[in-house]
């Protein structure tokens, strides 16, 4: 059994090159049967940037410090 993961994109046929926004990452879980590698499961999802401003990215950081501030006071 093996864990795979792949990054790509289709390019329609009128396109040079790839758009960004199109860009796919699989993951598959493959076995070894009857002398071949097997798909037994497949997930695909679009590759989106991560944001680096905005509500959600100031909560995380609350959370992360939070995280940080409890760890050091289990440590005294």
């Amino acid at each position: 059994m093996a864990v795979v993961h792949l990054s790509g994109s289709v390019v329609e046929g009128w396109r040079q090159t790839m758009r960004r926004r199109r860009r796919s990452r699989q993951t598959m879980v493959v076995v070894w049967r009857e002398g071949r590698w097997q798909v037994t499961a497949f997930h695909n999802t679009r590759v989106r940037p991560l944001s680096t401003s905005g509500p959600m990215v100031e909560l995380g950081g609350r959370f992360v410090h939070w995280r940080t501030d409890r760890a050091k006071r289990k440590q005294r």
